[in-house]
């Protein structure tokens, strides 16, 4: 054989070999379980708020993820929570209709119910729904190091508390150990409280730009209780979370946990511990080829899109509301329709409620309350001028 011939044959296989290894370097797909404790203030296990799920995750070399969550207590539910590089997509498929203590009052086909879904921009999940957090502490172990890493912040909102909804889950600097090898998963990750990342004042803390708009006094008021909480109890060096993963694997150069615990703790609660989540992983594969990391559309979807919010000193949009079916599937960050979806959002809405406080608030209090002393006192003032008059 000319050696000619050799070379090639030898060029073809080398660059067959580096395709295939390209290839199998894509990613990997890890299954398991997770088993979810929560507990009282006197803590006792509240069993309505425990469970123990099943999990897959899947996880590209570039920084995608898809994870999905299948209580085992709830057959045909599952939660989706995804990235697809740029947007956070999440959806609950979910056949009960259960009330505020998880208890099931109706069960309808998942095919035939609009199924919840929230999409947010970037790599952090600020969906505000799936009560006991599954999907959060999921990204926590699987996602979370790789937003650290890729950002360069040593602080994060408290994944299991509604950042779109409270103000307990701000003001905390993160202390981390990230693994070295992609996708930078936590060997070890604490939440700790931080007073200098309070605010100025309350008008400030309401203003922070993740936090959704108020519906009315109420949530203003709920605000203000949260942030006396925050200072009064949640005090500076408090930790209010912590991740601990251990027996690290290496697939087609990613590297993942088989095991890990999360610990969220409360600081009124009587031995600390609010909830407590357990995980294992029992298999590791190479990531399915063409994997989309976008949630399946199973039925119709009610989607709230965040990623179109708008806030100036007058109006505020928290985003823009529509249904996902598998025909139109789901939009682009810069979908035109949506555009002009909060554009109308925008032209129909009245100032918004959340710029109504602090001094602008008290203002107006002041001016109302001398408009109704001045109508109350008016009458009076008319009849003893009257009264005077008559005995002249």
């Amino acid at each position: 054989m000319k050696i000619s011939t050799v070379i090639f044959f030898l060029t073809v296989t080398l660059c067959l070999s580096s395709l295939a290894l390209a290839k199998s370097e894509d990613g990997l797909t890890a299954s398991g379980y997770l088993t979810v404790t929560s507990f009282g203030g006197s803590g006792k296990v509240i069993s309505q708020w425990s469970s123990t799920n099943y999990f897959q995750v899947s996880i590209s070399s570039g920084g995608q993820y898809l994870i999905k969550v299948h209580p085992l207590n709830e057959e045909g539910d599952t939660f989706y929570l995804t990235y697809d590089g740029t947007d956070t997509f999440f959806v609950r498929y979910r056949e009960a209709t259960v009330d505020v203590n998880q208890k099931i009052i109706d069960r309808e086909s998942i095919e035939k119910k609009v199924n919840p879904a929230y999409i947010s921009s970037g790599n952090y999940p600020f969906v505000p729904w799936d009560e006991q957090k599954r999907a959060h502490i999921l990204w926590l172990v699987f996602g979370a190091g790789e937003y650290l890493h890729n950002s360069g912040t040593n602080t994060m909102l408290l994944p299991w508390i509604p950042a779109r909804w409270s103000l307990l889950s701000y003001g905390f600097h993160v202390e981390d150990k990230l693994s070295a090898e992609l996708p930078y998963i936590p060997k070890e990750l604490q939440f700790v409280r931080d007073y200098k990342l309070d605010l100025a004042s309350d008008s400030l803390e309401m203003e922070r730009p993740e936090l959704d708009s108020p519906s009315g006094d109420p949530w203003i008021k709920k605000w203000k209780s949260e942030l006396q909480e925050r200072r009064k109890n949640w005090t500076n060096g408090f930790v209010a979370g912590k991740l601990e993963s251990g027996d690290f694997t290496n697939q087609n150069g990613l590297s993942i946990p088989l095991s890990f615990s999360f610990q969220a703790f409360h600081p009124q609660w009587v031995h600390k511990l609010r909830w407590k989540y357990d995980g294992i992983v029992t298999n590791v594969t190479s990531l399915t080829s063409g994997e989309s990391f976008q949630p399946p559309i199973i039925s119709v979807v009610g989607a709230e899109d965040s990623r179109f919010r708008f806030r100036d000193a007058n109006k505020s949009l928290d985003g823009v509301n529509y249904p996902v079916t598998a025909t139109n599937s789901w939009p682009p960050h810069d979908s035109l329709d949506k555009q002009k979806l909060l554009q109308a959002g925008l032209a129909s809405r009245e100032v918004s409620a959340r710029f109504v406080y602090g001094d602008v608030r008290n203002k107006r209090i002041i001016i109302i309350t001398m408009v109704m002393i001045f109508a109350l006192s008016l009458p009076v003032f008319l009849f003893l001028n009257a009264t005077r008059k008559i005995k002249k």
